[in-house]
């Protein structure tokens, strides 16, 4: 099973592991993330967000809501950093994620340089390696790939952050396919759902590690089981 596989890649995965110049083109990856982000706070879609969660939250600004307005600002100018081949937005997904988990006070995650970089290179790897193989299929079924695929990754980054172990990445990868969500109608209609779609992927990613991590259970086959995500969203895969 494909999330058999993922899981034991993330958790094998180690700082020592990854290349230098894979981490050299994380930190420009990062900046280019830092200024579209920035810059995407103050766009219309950004702000309604934010006004909604304080309407709906009463400004509170744990990491859920924090990815959700995270995901959204840096997708709204659409400048955010994309990989061709796998047909998505790996960035506003992977940094939008670390940045909620990280700056939320609550959870006291205290991690180090490495380990920040360890869960962007997974999330990356993640983000590509699905993307390369369930597209251009995916996408031609009008599926947005940054929302679907970036379900999983924030998934696989969030695991990564809260050290779950193998059971419980399986599961946090399971919940967040099948909450995998987003059509690419929002943009051809010219709307702000196509930035919405990012919000609610790292927001998925967040909530499926913290259901993982207390119990709740996801599955090994939502990816490439007989009624999963291949089957209903992609139809067939490339090696």
């Amino acid at each position: 099973m494909i999330i058999n596989q993922l899981s034991e890649y993330l958790i094998d995965l180690k700082y020592e592991d990854i290349p230098e110049e894979a981490i050299e083109k994380a930190k420009l990856c990062f900046i280019d993330y830092l200024a579209v982000y920035l810059r995407g706070l103050e766009s219309e879609n950004a702000k309604i967000a934010i006004k909604t969660i304080y309407e709906l939250h009463n400004g509170d600004f744990n990491s859920l809501n924090k990815g959700f307005i995270n995901g959204i600002a840096s997708h709204s100018l659409d400048l955010d950093d994309g990989h061709r081949l796998a047909q998505l937005h790996p960035g506003s997904v992977v940094f939008s994620t670390v940045l909620a988990m990280v700056s939320d006070k609550n959870l006291g995650l205290d991690i180090s340089g490495e380990e920040f970089f360890e869960a962007v290179v997974i999330g990356y790897e993640i983000a590509i390696v699905l993307g390369m193989m369930l597209n251009p299929n995916h996408r031609n079924q009008g599926f947005h790939s940054s929302g679907t695929i970036g379900s999983i990754a924030a998934g696989a980054v969030a695991s990564k952050l809260l050290n779950l172990d193998l059971e419980k990445i399986a599961h946090c990868l399971g919940l967040a396919t099948t909450q995998s969500s987003g059509l690419l109608e929002a943009d051809h209609a010219g709307t702000m759902g196509k930035s919405l779609h990012i919000g609610n992927a790292v927001y998925n990613g967040i909530i499926s590690a913290f259901l993982a991590k207390n119990g709740f259970t996801g599955g090994e086959s939502l990816i490439d089981g007989k009624e999963g995500f291949i089957k209903a969203m992609a139809s067939e895969v490339y090696d």
